[in-house]
Parts: structure tokens; C-alpha cells; sequence
């Protein structure tokens, strides 16, 4: 018996809270981001970091993109716009942390 069935595919964002945060800058936008980072790791490892806002540019949600090696993070466009399209964004803003220059 032969079934030509088609798998269903389930994309889900969900928000905890509701966030108010508004980026008119580019201060505005570290500030957001350093909240989310653990400060004892921030130079321990390269991260890639997307942030999207509505059309008001209220933050919807920030999502880790990669966390790689310490020189590198390798990112895929795919999962950046998923994000995007799952949240509605309007505008997005990545950031990658890296290690400080010495």
C-alpha cells in the first residue's frame, strides 16, 4: 500500500511578557543587549545575536543565532529570517560579540 502524505509543519513564536523597549539608536540597542548577556561570558566565545522590532521599533524578541568557537560563529540567513517572519518583524539588528582586542 503506497501513501502520498505530506508532512504538517509547525512553526511556533511565543513572547513571555511584553516588552516596551524601544530603539531610537544605536545606544538604545547595545543597552537591550547587554541585559541579555551573562557578563562573565561575553568575551569567552564568539556569539551572533538577532534583535527584531515592530514598525514603533518596540523590541519583539531577541534570538541567539550561533555560538561557535572563539574566533568564529557560523550563521545561516535562513534562521535570522525565520525569526523575522515568525514575529512579524519590521527591522531587524544583529550583533556579534567577540573577543577585545588586546
Amino acid at each position: 500500500m503506497k501513501f502520498n502524505i505530506v508532512n504538517e509543519i509547525k512553526l511556533i513564536y511565543t513572547r513571555k511578557g511584553n516588552t516596551e523597549k524601544e530603539v531610537l539608536n544605536s545606544q538604545d540597542a547595545t543597552n537591550i543587549f547587554r541585559e541579555h548577556f551573562d557578563a562573565d561570558q561575553i568575551d569567552y566565545r564568539e556569539s551572533f545575536y538577532s534583535m527584531y522590532m515592530n514598525q514603533a521599533n518596540k523590541v519583539l524578541g531577541i534570538q541567539k543565532i550561533s555560538e561557535s568557537g572563539i574566533t568564529s560563529s557560523l550563521v545561516d540567513i535562513r534562521i535570522i529570517m525565520q525569526g523575522a517572519l515568525l514575529c512579524n518583524a519590521v527591522s531587524f539588528i544583529i550583533l556579534i560579540t567577540t573577543l577585545p582586542v588586546i
